[in-house]
């Protein structure tokens, strides 16, 4: 399956002792996780994915989305421009692709696929930092197909 750096039994045993103890030992968990072996490819497709959903959901569903529920003329420029729009507008991708790299961490984590659990902890950060700045990124992308 996957190449932890640890037998899987002792990691099921490790995942069986924190749920019946009551005191997590943090430390521990992430010293697992830290030391665990994850696949380079692995990483890559994810971060390649998850980056083009993101952009995909910032260039093109999120406008469409706006675009359909006000329409276009002066009263929905006026709703557009509040602070909420301009919130859902820049920062919805960001929150979506965040959210989903969290909830799969802790998934594979309970499950005890350290390995994937990394790759999405690895992917998080570069998301981020590449998500603010994201438009030099994008403006860079249209120049270059422009040309």
């Amino acid at each position: 399956m996957f190449n932890c750096g640890y037998k899987e039994n002792e990691v099921h045993w490790y995942l069986m002792l924190s749920k019946s103890s009551r005191t997590n030992n943090m430390k521990t968990q992430i010293e697992i996780v830290v030391s665990s072996k994850t696949r380079w490819w692995q990483v890559m497709i994810l971060l390649i994915t998850t980056l083009l959903t993101t952009t995909f959901i910032y260039i093109l569903i999120i406008p469409l989305t706006l675009w359909g529920m006000y329409g276009s003329g002066a009263s929905s420029d006026s709703i557009l421009e509040s602070p909420f729009a301009i919130f859902i507008a820049e920062w919805l991708p960001l929150i979506l692709a965040l959210t989903f790299l969290i909830l799969s961490f802790y998934i594979n984590l309970r499950k005890g696929n350290l390995g994937k659990a990394k790759s999405f902890i690895i992917v998080a950060p570069v998301l981020l930092i590449s998500y603010l700045f994201r438009v030099p990124i994008l403006n860079v992308m249209f120049d270059i197909f422009q040309s």
